[in-house]
């Protein structure tokens, strides 16, 4: 192959002659620009309202106006969002009820579900929908309350500070909560107590959960990795379900009630640093929205 000017050359023998023919699929560099912008020119289209000129071979419409439509269709989505965030809180009364799960905070790296058990005026009150961890009652066995049990504390300092984020807290309400006696005995449940995270309470359970099902929880995955098999003997096989602490005292000074794997609440309780059958946490709060 030979090239002159610009184009190759394709020699072609018949017996003693030679023929020499300039080929068009091999353009040079110079002759193929020109070319392409010639076709090029050819399929501009003109657009009527911004006025500007376009590959029609290339784009199906305007690129210009279809950037323009992609930017009022962001802006309207970030306006309705802005409107949904506003009226979220209004609305909350309408858009969830009893049994609804929604997602606030992380544990142990893993965004936490919990269940909606009851809407007050402009409030929730939800419940862990698992149980979220292995936690005694109170550090060692010794006749305990809600108001004085370790767990109070931990809930109340730790959890709530690493769990959610600072908006969260906010929309976190402090209460008044009620430590009823138990049911057995009338063994006195304390002093009544102000917080933002706690145990559900006996009456609440009943309330809430009136049927055995229902009461069964599940713990997490993480639990499931991380415990070892003395720990695991929370779990009972048959339903998969753990045990979770009330704040309901049992019926002696160091125990406190809890419901077990198979929805059974248990009013006799167990030692508050139960070290056999240990129990697990579903923290309740109250969220304002």
């Amino acid at each position: 192959m030979y090239g002159v000017r610009g184009y190759d050359m394709e020699i072609i023998t018949d017996s003693d002659k030679t023929f020499i023919y300039p080929t068009v699929s091999a353009l040079g560099a110079v002759d193929k620009k020109r070319y392409e912008e010639s076709l090029a020119a050819k399929r501009r289209t003109l657009c009527k309202i911004c006025k500007i000129s376009y590959d029609s071979k290339k784009y199906e419409s305007c690129p210009q106006c279809e950037l323009r439509k992609r930017y009022n269709e962001l802006e309207r989505e970030l306006a309705s969002e802005k409107r949904n965030k506003v009226t979220s809180s209004a609305n909350m009364r309408a858009e969830y009820k009893k049994g609804d799960i929604i997602r606030i905070g992380k544990y142990g790296g893993q965004p936490v579900e919990w269940m909606v058990l009851d809407v007050d005026n402009n409030k929730a009150l939800l419940i862990s929908k698992k149980i979220l961890d292995i936690k005694p009652y109170n550090l060692d066995n010794s006749g305990v309350t809600w108001e004085s049990c370790s767990l109070r504390r931990y809930l109340n300092t730790d959890f709530l500070e690493t769990v959610f984020s600072n908006d969260e807290k906010k929309g976190i309400a402090k209460i008044k909560v009620e430590n009823g006696n138990n049911t057995l005995n009338d063994r006195s449940g304390g002093k009544s107590t102000e917080d933002k995270i706690f145990c559900l309470s006996y009456s609440e359970v009943k309330k809430y959960f009136p049927r055995k099902k229902d009461r069964i929880a599940v713990p997490t995955d993480r639990i499931v990795i991380e415990a070892d098999d003395i720990k695991k003997r929370f779990v009972k096989r048959r339903t998969g379900g753990g045990i979770w602490w009330l704040r309901t005292p049992g019926i002696y000074e160091d125990f406190t009630m809890h419901v077990d794997g198979s929805g059974w609440i248990n009013e006799v309780g167990s030692a508050v640093n139960n070290t056999y059958w240990f129990s697990g946490i579903r923290p309740a709060l109250w969220m304002k929205f």
